[in-house]
């Protein structure tokens, strides 16, 4: 759970962002060491953006590892798709369905990409790229 706690550049949700460091960070000014602050530094699985933050609302958040949270990457190449103003028609992913007319992970893929084709198509129009 995130408790509203968003990407400042693609708008992507808590479940979407991980704490890089926690508390703290390492500088050239330390010495390369740890030290410890109120900040955080986040990073965004959508648009790959890491920065820094005092909220107290990261303790929600999970620590980076190296498995990504399921269909990010879809939901990143429609927020990169958005932004390059293609049409939602350009979704890679189809609406596959079994023999028996259940559906597949692809439709959960087809749903990641459109969100975040309309969240990159709504920064596009609000003025680009940063």
């Amino acid at each position: 759970m995130s408790k509203n706690l968003r990407c400042p550049d693609c708008g992507a949700d808590g479940n979407r962002l991980e704490v890089t460091v926690r508390h703290g960070n390492y500088s050239k000014f330390s010495g390369g060491r740890f030290t410890e602050s109120e900040w955080s530094e986040l990073y965004c699985w959508v648009c790959g953006r890491f920065w820094r933050s005092k909220a107290q609302r990261i303790c929600w958040l999970s620590d980076v590892g190296d498995k990504k949270p399921f269909g990010v990457e879809a939901e990143r190449k429609g927020w990169l798709a958005g932004l390059n103003n293609q049409q939602i028609r350009m979704c890679p992913y189809k609406d596959v369905r079994t023999a028996s007319g259940r559906i597949t992970y692809s439709r959960a893929f087809r749903k990641r990409w459109i969100e975040g084709w309309q969240r990159g198509l709504k920064k596009a129009m609000k003025g680009g790229r940063r």
